[in-house]
């Protein structure tokens, strides 16, 4: 890929699932490949294919950007608590993206943010 820090995750749609990398700069883009398909985007439910539209048959879009599917990444991070110190946690993300409605928009779209620290959730 590029270059830029880089998270592990995951694509699941109807069509199965693949792990996979997202790459961000950390302001305003964020990379991946999926099905070999190079999407970009500002935000995680921003996502759309590089090279214009992916084929349908692949991916479900709606505006150009990636829904009906579920994105997860691990994102490492330090926690510190008082009275202790510094630990290495992972922040487990999951964004569900619905699927799209006449108006454009998606019927469902949720985040669900899980901290992973000394063997809890």
């Amino acid at each position: 890929m590029s270059g830029l820090p880089a998270w592990p995750g995951r694509y699941t749609d109807r069509y199965g699932s693949q792990e996979l990398v997202f790459e961000s700069d950390g302001r305003e883009l964020i990379r991946t490949t999926i099905r070999g398909v190079p999407f970009e985007g500002e935000a995680m439910d921003a996502l759309g294919a590089l090279a214009g539209e992916p084929p349908e048959r692949m991916f479900r879009l709606a505006d150009g950007h990636l829904c009906s599917c579920l994105l997860e990444w691990d994102v490492p991070l330090t926690v510190g608590t008082p009275g202790r110190d510094p630990r290495t946690g992972v922040l487990h993300c999951a964004l569900r993206l619905g699927d799209p409605v006449p108006s454009g928009a998606l019927d469902e779209e949720s985040l669900t943010v899980t901290l992973r620290l000394d063997g809890r959730a």
